[in-house]
């Protein structure tokens, strides 16, 4: 069995991408990843607990997007965030 050693990163510690954000800035071309995400509402409310879900991170503007590019803005923010594990095998 292989151990799940992914652990979820605070975006208040460090964003995805973070070392590219300045090649970023230099050149204006942006790289863009998916990651697990765990999101909030922004207005707190204890009946709605967070949630796991998959984003895309651009460098190109800071900002977590979804799947077809459009930005994530739906009174949700993220938390917390990690890598995709990889495929299973077989």
């Amino acid at each position: 069995m292989m151990k799940w050693d992914l652990m979820w990163i605070s975006v208040k510690d460090e964003l995805p991408l973070e070392k590219y954000m300045e090649e970023t800035k230099s050149t204006g071309i942006g790289i863009m990843d998916n990651y697990l995400v765990t999101v909030e509402r922004d207005d707190y409310d204890p009946c709605d607990g967070r949630e796991v879900m998959s984003l895309s991170f651009s460098t190109k503007d800071c900002m977590w997007r979804l799947d077809n590019g459009e930005p994530y803005d739906f009174g949700w923010s993220v938390t917390h965030w990690m890598p995709l594990p990889e495929p299973a095998e077989g």
